[in-house]
């Protein structure tokens, strides 16, 4: 079909003239494709294409850096202390909530014992743990001082040190019945130290619950 060379509107073969525009159209000589905006060639696949996402890499662990310490482990009295404080945080809502005479299943002295036995183990480890500590110190002093050991009065907190201020144990035991650090005595958590008359020997006793004997060095 022919075209309006003048509009672009489309136009019979025997017309003389546009009905459009009223331009006069030759007669027997092929129109031009209609005026108006080139048309746009489509863009190549390839550069409209959505590239895929890449996927995520696979998280890494992190080695640990040298001179990271361990974490420490919670202590078993811990543990118990914990759970003896839930217990209670637990029980008193429920005991306030029930009537009077309400039973519940169990009471503080089916639960007490037990807790207070494995509060009680876990006091007189680190008893045993202590007295190993204070050992390791001795060792190292007789082995700085010619095989001899300290006086008694020497072997507390604050003074079981080097000439240089270092401490021959460190950190100092704890005494896990009161809280504190472990002095010498006869108490649950406590020790006695006797040196030989010689100076070359000792006897080190580590003291548990109600004063029992836990452990006997060397």
């Amino acid at each position: 079909m022919p075209y309006c060379r003048n509009c672009g509107e489309g136009v019979t073969e025997e017309a003389r003239f546009c009905s459009s525009c009223g331009a006069r159209q030759p007669v027997g000589v092929a129109s031009p494709e209609p005026v108006g905006e080139e048309p746009v060639a489509a863009a190549p696949h390839d550069a409209v294409a959505i590239q895929a996402e890449a996927p995520a890499a696979a998280p890494t662990e992190t080695p640990p850096q040298a001179g990271t310490a361990p974490r420490r482990r919670v202590p078993t009295w811990a543990w118990a202390a914990i759970a003896a404080l839930v217990f209670v945080a637990v029980a008193l809502p429920v005991g306030l909530l029930l009537p009077s005479g309400a039973d519940i299943g169990f009471t503080m002295e089916d639960v007490t014992p037990g807790l207070n036995e494995e509060i009680a183990k876990a006091q007189e480890a680190a008893a045993k743990s202590g007295i190993d500590a204070l050992k390791g110190g001795l060792a190292a002093w007789a082995a700085e001082h010619g095989s001899t050991y300290p006086a008694a009065s020497v072997v507390t907190a604050g003074r079981f040190k080097r000439v240089d201020g270092t401490p021959y144990v460190d950190p100092w035991p704890q005494n896990k019945f009161v809280g504190a650090d472990m002095t010498q005595g006869t108490e649950p958590g406590q020790y006695t130290y006797v040196r030989g008359a010689d100076g070359a020997s000792y006897t080190l006793t580590g003291f548990g619950e109600d004063g029992t004997v836990l452990v006997t060095a060397p």
